[in-house]
């Protein structure tokens, strides 16, 4: 009877669950142009002339799933296929996986909820300035007054944070990209995908908001939910610190918006461990 026992444990270990998750690991190529965008000329109210500009920082969060196929036909840009609308829902793409190339994260006042993307900013000068001088939209203290304080930011974090350093601020730190000819480049990983051979892996950039007329809606986005998030009750102000919506991989024609851009789509050949390279090369010049 032992001797059965031991066999059948020892069978049970060579078993072959067949598990199809794996890790996809990829070059995400962003072309300049998607950092270029036409930003209010003067500080004159009255003047709403525009003139371009090219900054890293205006690359907006991306995201990047795995689906079945890619869909050439039912947009005027590539999407991946999705289930039949019904009563009007979008429907779901299904994914095997996703990850993005920055995320959304509270930045300690609730002017910035819904603004501020990890991997964009090298520190709280940066910020300030991105806000201020390519935005025109200065950050504003939860009192309503403007930030003039680099300082003044740090010690916000800190105390909202609990921290007694800034090295634990996701949202500041060392760029996603890397700059590479026209382009800019950055790595990213799909953890825990379920692989399938012919797969395609798919993305999109959600841009921000500029606008030369309404500054205070500069720097939102689309794929962010003002009122998403954790609910904070800091003595006399309650706030969201807003967050992306849940559905965004599943149900992407619902956020793409003119001025984000979308890629083409890869596929994802017979060798998972095969590194892949996403382009992100095609523009949304108007809304679809």
């Amino acid at each position: 009877m032992l001797t059965i026992l031991i066999a059948s444990l020892l069978g049970g270990c060579g078993y072959n669950e067949e598990i199809r998750e794996t890790e996809i690991k990829g070059k995400l190529v962003v072309p300049k142009a998607a950092a270029t965008r036409n930003v209010k000329a003067t500080t004159d109210p009255l003047d709403l002339s525009t003139v371009p500009l090219q900054d890293p920082r205006l690359l907006g969060p991306i995201y990047i799933g795995a689906y079945a196929a890619i869909d050439e036909n039912s947009r005027p840009y590539p999407i991946p296929f999705q289930g039949p609308v019904i009563d009007g829902e979008e429907g779901d793409t299904f994914p095997y996986g996703g990850t993005g190339v920055g995320r959304f994260d509270f930045a300690c006042y609730k002017f910035l909820a819904c603004k501020v993307t990890t991997g964009r900013f090298a520190d709280y000068a940066d910020m300030m300035d991105y806000f201020t001088n390519v935005l025109q939209n200065p950050i504003k203290d939860n009192q309503g007054e403007i930030l003039n304080s680099e300082v003044e930011f740090e010690q916000q974090c800190l105390d909202y944070y609990y921290e007694v350093a800034s090295d634990n601020m996701a949202f500041i730190g060392p760029s996603d990209f890397k700059e590479e000819g026209d382009n800019y480049v950055a790595e990213f990983e799909l953890f825990h995908t379920t692989f399938v051979p012919g797969m395609a892996v798919w993305g999109f950039m959600d841009a921000p908001q500029i606008s030369a007329d309404k500054l205070d809606l500069n720097g939102t986005f689309s794929t962010c939910s003002a009122s998403g998030g954790r609910t904070v009750y800091k003595y006399d102000q309650t706030y969201d610190e807003g967050g992306a919506y849940t559905d965004i991989l599943n149900r992407p024609t619902q956020y793409i918006d003119a001025d984000d851009w979308v890629s083409s789509g890869t596929i994802v050949g017979d060798d998972p461990s095969t590194e892949i390279t996403l382009n992100l090369d095609i523009p949304i010049i108007s809304e679809q």
